[in-house]
């Protein structure tokens, strides 16, 4: 289902997909009843990690 939301377009395989979108480390800060997800990418493709999980994160605010 993430990786649905992640490119809703077309279908990824699981297998290749994941390990971009899943190997980075992230960091929850709460300040003033607000949260942020900073996350730091370790896979070479990050960048369109990145984007995607922008992507998501506004789907899931709208």
């Amino acid at each position: 289902m993430f990786v649905r939301l992640a490119s809703p377009e077309g279908r990824r395989e699981t297998i290749t997909s994941r390990p971009w979108l899943m190997s980075s480390i992230g960091r929850r800060t709460e300040h003033a009843s607000q949260t942020t997800l900073t996350l730091t990418g370790l896979h070479a493709h990050f960048k369109k990690a990145k984007q995607l999980l922008t992507q998501i994160s506004a789907q899931l605010q709208a």
